[in-house]
C-alpha cells in the first residue's frame, strides 16, 4: 500500500500527461513506453554524472549542485538549464543516430521539464529527505525512487512521497502543449 500512497498520484498524472501531449499523433501504449524509457534515462544519466570525477569540467552536477562553486541563487537556475538539456540529449541523440524515433519529442520535453523542475524545486528548494540522503551518500538515491528500489540503489527501504511531482508534470504538460500550439510540431 505504501507504493500506491507514495507514487499513485504522480504515476497517474505522468501517464495522463504523457498521453495528452502527443494525442492524437501517437497511440497511447507506445507513448507510455516512451515515458518509461525517459524515467530510465533520468536514472542512468544521473548515475553517469556520478561516474565522472568531481573535478572534471563536464561534471556540472557536482560543481553546480553537490558542491556549488558560485552562489546558490545563480547556480540553481544555471543547473536547471544545463540539466534540462542534458536529460534531453541522450534520447534525442540516440534516436537521431538510429533513425528510430521511439520516444516522441513532446514526451522527452515533458519529462525533462518535469524531472528538472522536481529536482530544482522539491529537492533543492524544499530540501527533500530522500535527496538529502543522496548528498550524504552520492552512490544512492539517483531517482526516480521506484527505479532506485528496482536497482537496489535506494538509501534504505523507505519510499519517497512523489505525489507533489504531479503538479510539476501538469505545469510541464501545459507548457509543452502551449509550445506545440506555437511551433506546430507533430509527434
Amino acid at each position: 500500500m505504501d507504493i500506491v500512497n507514495h507514487y499513485g498520484y504522480a504515476v497517474v498524472t505522468f501517464a495522463l500527461c504523457t498521453i495528452a501531449v502527443v494525442y492524437p499523433d501517437r497511440p497511447w501504449p507506445s507513448t507510455l513506453i516512451g515515458g518509461c524509457l525517459m524515467a530510465y534515462n533520468y536514472y542512468f544519466s544521473h548515475r553517469l554524472l556520478h561516474l565522472l570525477p568531481n573535478d572534471h569540467w563536464l561534471n556540472f552536477h557536482f560543481w553546480l549542485h553537490h558542491d556549488p562553486v558560485i552562489p546558490r541563487w545563480i547556480a540553481l537556475p544555471l543547473e536547471g538549464l544545463i540539466e534540462l538539456g542534458y536529460f534531453m540529449l541522450f534520447p534525442l541523440l540516440f534516436q537521431y543516430l538510429t533513425g528510430d524515433w521511439i520516444i516522441p519529442f513532446s514526451v522527452i520535453l515533458l519529462l525533462s521539464l518535469t524531472y528538472t523542475s522536481y529536482h530544482m524545486i522539491q529537492y533543492s528548494w524544499l530540501k527533500s529527505e530522500t535527496h538529502g540522503r543522496h548528498h550524504r551518500d552520492p552512490t544512492k538515491n539517483f531517482a526516480p525512487d521506484f527505479i532506485d528500489h528496482m536497482f537496489k540503489s535506494n538509501y534504505d527501504e523507505t519510499y519517497e512521497d512523489m505525489s507533489s511531482g504531479a503538479l510539476n508534470c501538469l505545469v510541464s504538460a501545459v507548457l509543452v502543449l502551449w509550445l506545440k500550439s506555437i511551433y506546430k510540431w507533430k509527434d
